[in-house]
């Protein structure tokens, strides 16, 4: 079935719009709040050495509505490193903890990990080959970028911390078996949970979004399902995530993705 079909169907309406973040105001906290702590430590460290695995580098707090609206978290970010052996991404990942109540207020800590293999000659390298990684957000939107890195890992975890219903993610997904829950590393099961879905749609609908308004790709496009297939191509969290895809998960991102589009007149 032609993936566009699914999209325009009303099926999976209630689970297809991403939960809202202002991204805006996750962009400015990132460059104002973040990037400037992070640079100071780097610049506190040997030049040639890896940064390893680091705790304390940075740190901000920033409010975001659940998803219900009914409520106005502060999330505690911090950013960490991890040792890593690839050099890639400027960000590994992140992780949200259980949102807690404390002085009055719900709470949610965030975490993020800088890549640990990177030294702080490589982080400030400005060759555009070679370095390049302190581009600001959106000038660069790779990975590669220290400002969109943060950026995409925040709205990921953010968008975990403002559902409603949010207790807290598990290290590992869990199913049930004859012996009772069992821990599932399999990466399909863990990127099709319906908590992870609404994350990596946030995620896919913003890249799709920042792809598609490029005039290269949108004066291409031969009709809505070609701008779909172009900007999705670009969209690095989309091929990750696109090979586990359930069918039916995978027409609840595309129809996010169609809905965004429409909702800007570019479809």
């Amino acid at each position: 079935m032609d993936p566009l079909a699914h999209c325009v169907s009303s099926r999976y309406r209630v689970a297809t719009r991403p939960i809202p973040i202002d991204k805006w105001e996750v962009a400015k906290f990132v460059a104002k709040e973040l990037v400037p702590d992070i640079l100071r430590w780097l610049q506190r460290q040997s030049e040639d050495d890896p940064i390893g695995a680091v705790q304390g580098i940075a740190s901000g707090v920033i409010e975001i509505e659940s998803s219900d609206g009914k409520e106005t978290l502060r999330a505690y970010v911090y950013v960490e490193s991890k040792a890593a052996r690839g050099k890639w991404a400027a960000v590994l990942g992140g992780s949200a903890g259980k949102r807690k109540w404390e002085g009055g207020e719900a709470r949610v800590q965030v975490i993020l990990w800088l890549n640990g293999a990177l030294s702080p000659k490589e982080w400030f390298d400005e060759n555009p080959v070679t370095g390049g990684r302190l581009q600001p957000y959106p000038g660069c939107s790779s990975e590669r970028c220290l400002a969109y890195g943060l950026y995409s890992i925040l709205t990921h975890e953010l968008t975990h911390a403002a559902e409603s219903m949010f207790e807290g993610r598990e290290p590992t997904y869990y199913q049930r078996g004859p012996g009772g829950e069992q821990a599932v590393t399999d990466e399909t099961a863990y990127i099709n949970d319906p908590k992870e879905i609404r994350a990596f749609m946030q995620q896919i609908v913003d890249e799709a979004l920042r792809y598609a308004t490029t005039p290269m790709i949108r004066d291409n496009a031969k009709d809505a399902k070609h701008l779909i297939d172009l900007a999705l191509k670009l969209s690095t969290t989309w091929k990750a995530i696109d090979p586990h895809l359930t069918r039916a998960n995978r027409a609840r991102i595309l129809k996010a993705v169609y809905e965004a589009l429409n909702r800007e007149g570019l479809v």
